[in-house]
């Protein structure tokens, strides 16, 4: 519907309308097909010298609304809009030679309330049957009042057969509202493919742990209601189906602290190696932690294996804090990461090594220091064998602390050697 204003001295013109449409399409050429279907358009809006962009209000209509004949009277076009209103939604499918497919939803309002952009695509490039590479994105945006909220999430496979395979999540959020924001996908663009009938944005920052969610639902590890944005992702990269590299990484900002987080870990054919850590800089002073490990070896019979680790935490604060750390198992095998907990106050090292040469040789050494607030300490072991002959073993420690206000020295070291030649005579 348009309307004119009927004052000569100040010009108007208003429109309002809805257009719904099952289907259209681009028809004539061949191999290509794009179609968009369950689309609709909804609009409000008018201009006039006076007022500005000012428009009907339908609602004051009798009735609480405005028909318009279409010439079924049983079936007119009904519009009760009270405000601006530009709106358009529906689903979009672009093939292209049955080589390249995109599909995607999508709703967009934007009212006198706010903005408000939803969308959800899956795009695919196969050969016959063949998936190569497939992408999928879930994406809303929401500025009203409140604030901003906007979250992304993109998942991505690549498959080139037994050359290479790669899949990573990543998602992004950010909240300046300090409200969870709840978007619900209209039940017509609903579908099994698309998988879920609601986006959440959390109140409260997700903390670290976890890949990226389900776009349904908000983390099960939510901090406090407040501004943030945070960016996650992990991925997995396999080259010739013998090398694998994992990781991830979190960085998180809000209006207390800034926090940093990665991992990193590779298979290869001689063992693993891996390194992960975090970074946490708060208005309560600053912590985290580094960590490495690696495990190798030659041979079916241990011709030659080396393993070891390395920790660094510091904790700079007046409470004890978690931090991330690598999950090592007890062959020095990276198994994945974990969060341990590190006294406030408190710089700890920790390094160790372990090597075997031809099953018979084995070196190793351990080293802790720990300086906090109450002294400094140091641990230290070290060990030598050959085969069943020959043992070396020692082991020692200081500490320096701070007991009932006096200062507290101790000393002590350790070693024994043993040597059997029990074994060589028989």
């Amino acid at each position: 519907v348009i309307m004119q204003g009927v004052d000569l001295l100040n010009p108007s013109a208003y429109i309002a309308g809805k257009l719904t449409m099952q289907s259209l399409g681009v028809v004539g050429i061949p191999g290509v097909t794009i179609e968009a279907t369950e689309f609709e358009v909804y609009l409000n809006f008018g201009l006039s010298t006076s007022s500005g962009f000012a428009v009907v209000d339908f609602s004051a209509y009798e009735g609480g609304e405005y028909e318009i004949e279409t010439g079924n009277v049983d079936e007119p076009v009904v519009i009760d809009y009270d405000g601006f209103l530009l709106a358009a939604s529906g689903e979009l499918t672009i093939d292209l030679f049955d080589v390249v497919e995109l599909k995607g939803v999508f709703d967009f309002e934007l009212s006198e309330d706010g903005l408000q952009f939803f969308a959800a695509a899956t795009a695919r490039i196969k050969i016959g049957d063949t998936v190569l590479f497939e992408a999928s994105a879930v994406g809303l945006i929401s500025i009203d009042s409140r604030g901003l909220a906007a979250k992304l999430n993109l998942t991505t496979n690549l498959n080139l057969g037994d050359i290479l395979a790669f899949n990573a999540e990543f998602e992004f959020l950010i909240n300046t509202t300090e409200e969870e924001i709840v978007y619900e996908v209209p039940e017509r663009l609903q579908s099994d493919e698309l998988g879920f009938t609601r986006v959440t944005i959390p109140a409260g920052p997700p903390e670290l742990g976890g890949a990226p969610d389900n776009p349904e639902t908000p983390s099960l590890n939510e901090g406090e209601p407040g501004f943030y944005m945070v960016i996650r992702a992990e991925g997995e990269l396999t080259i010739a189906s013998v090398i694998t590299f994992e990781g991830f990484f979190y960085i998180k900002i809000s209006e207390t602290e800034f926090e940093l987080a990665i991992s990193a870990t590779a298979d290869l054919f001689i063992g693993t190696l891996g390194a992960a850590g975090n970074l946490v800089i708060g208005q309560n002073g600053v912590y985290g932690a580094l960590s490495m490990a690696a495990s190798a070896g030659l041979g079916t019979n241990g011709v030659f294996e080396i393993t070891g680790q390395f920790q660094l935490e510091m904790n700079f604060t007046g409470s004890d804090q978690s931090v991330l750390t690598l999950n090592v198992a007890d062959d020095g095998r990276v198994v994945g990461t974990r969060m341990t907990t590190i006294a406030s106050n408190t710089i700890r090292i920790v390094a160790g090594a372990k090597l075997k040469l031809l099953g018979v040789v084995e070196i190793s050494g351990y080293l802790e220091m720990e300086f906090s607030d109450t002294g400094f300490m140091l641990f230290v072991r070290m060990k030598m064998a050959i085969g069943g002959l020959v043992s070396i073993d020692v082991v020692g420690g200081i500490a320096i602390q701070e007991i009932n206000g006096e200062a507290v020295f101790a000393f002590a070291i350790d070693v024994s050697f043993d040597l059997s030649l029990s074994g060589a005579l028989q």
